[in-house]
């Protein structure tokens, strides 16, 4: 488990791409271990705690392509 801090102006979703390296996929189950954040409404206010559970999903990776090799 991990625990962020909001600075002012951030949103969710900002947060934990700025802080953690997580993206949309993540969203879900951060608003699932913090029920009351969305109380926050969409720009948390400044000092709010977020809990990241450790079983987050992350992005999938793929092999890169490349078309001329």
């Amino acid at each position: 488990m991990t625990t962020l801090v909001a600075q002012d102006g951030d949103t969710l979703d900002l947060l934990l791409w700025r802080d953690a390296g997580l993206g949309s996929e993540s969203v879900a189950a951060v608003l699932a271990a913090n029920q009351n954040i969305a109380k926050s409404g969409a720009v948390l206010p400044r000092g709010t705690q977020i809990i990241i559970p450790d079983d987050v999903p992350t992005a999938k990776t793929s092999d890169v392509v490349q078309l001329w090799d």
